[in-house]
């Protein structure tokens, strides 16, 4: 596979910012930052960058739900 055609796939991307794991999650900055401090979601330090790993995002997610009643 050429790096046009990576460029151009539309799979959804490997990592979030915080900003958007928020959006996606429905919660604020700060609760992402204490969800990460405490383990409950993974992610990366690149550069300056704090990135949220999109599948931890997701086992978050279905975690809860299995909770649920």
């Amino acid at each position: 596979m050429s790096s046009t055609e990576l460029l151009s796939a539309k799979e959804p991307a490997l990592c979030a910012t915080i900003n958007d794991a928020a959006r996606l999650l429905g919660l604020c900055r700060t609760r992402i930052y204490e969800l990460i401090a405490s383990g409950d979601l993974k992610s990366v330090k690149i550069g300056r960058r704090r990135l949220v790993n999109r599948a931890s995002l997701e086992q978050l997610v279905n975690g809860v739900a299995a909770r649920l009643p």
